[in-house]
């Protein structure tokens, strides 16, 4: 299966090809405020990289969020066109999913932390066990301090939530672990395997039924908890 995998929610804007379990093309980069002017010329690269034209792609995968309100929308946009204008499927994954799968390997509790402004943060629990990863949490709108009195066994966290609350959260619960390295950002090489596994699935994929993650009430879908 030839997935191509999009992901803008941050500063990053990632594509990337998946061809089975063999990733042929990807670019990760920081694209600071440029990912609606970006993004089209790096999915054509990134084709023409693998090799693959885009009416042999079996499916597209897209990072719906939380995050960026402006990039998310840019990527689902992007996603959703191109599958009604050429009837490939499309599905979408949460960034927060695909951002814990940075630390799979590390067996335990990891819990993405993303600064939502407002004195409030994204975030969801997840488990490993070196393998796969289970969610174990709602998506959650929530104040560093509510999340903190959360947090009550070694949980691992990152992001650039914690960059702003990581001392707050360690102080409120000293058992929280903050990952050293920085290399958080999701990537679109997982939200390629994360969708391939929903597009093996039965269902109707289409692109009238894809839409962003938003959770802020005023964003106008709330998905999630907001605490």
């Amino acid at each position: 299966m030839k997935i191509l995998g999009i992901e803008t929610t941050t500063k990053y804007l990632s594509v990337a090809l998946l061809d089975g379990a063999v990733l042929r093309s990807h670019r990760h980069e920081d694209a600071g405020l440029s990912h609606m002017e970006r993004l089209i010329p790096t999915i054509a690269t990134v084709l023409e990289e693998a090799r693959v034209p885009f009416k042999k792609l079996d499916g597209i995968a897209v990072g719906i969020g939380p995050g960026s309100f402006t990039g998310l929308r840019i990527g689902v946009a992007t996603a959703k066109g191109l599958s009604l204008a050429s009837g490939i499927p499309v599905v979408g994954v949460p960034t927060l999913d695909s951002i814990a799968y940075n630390y799979v390997t590390r067996e335990g509790y990891a819990m993405p932390v993303l600064d939502a402004r407002k004195d409030r943060v994204y975030a969801a629990l997840y488990r490993s066990d070196g393998v796969k990863l289970k969610r174990m949490s709602d998506y959650l709108l929530v104040r560093p301090g509510i999340l903190a009195k959360r947090l009550t066994f070694p949980t691992l966290i990152f992001g650039d939530g914690v960059d702003r609350y990581g001392t707050l959260l360690e102080e409120a619960a000293p058992q929280v672990i903050r990952a050293l390295s920085h290399d958080w950002y999701p990537r679109a090489e997982i939200v390629c395997r994360l969708g391939s596994r929903k597009l093996t699935a039965k269902g109707r994929f289409t692109g009238d039924r894809l839409s962003p993650m938003y959770m802020y009430p005023k964003e106008c879908s709330v998905r999630g908890k907001i605490l």
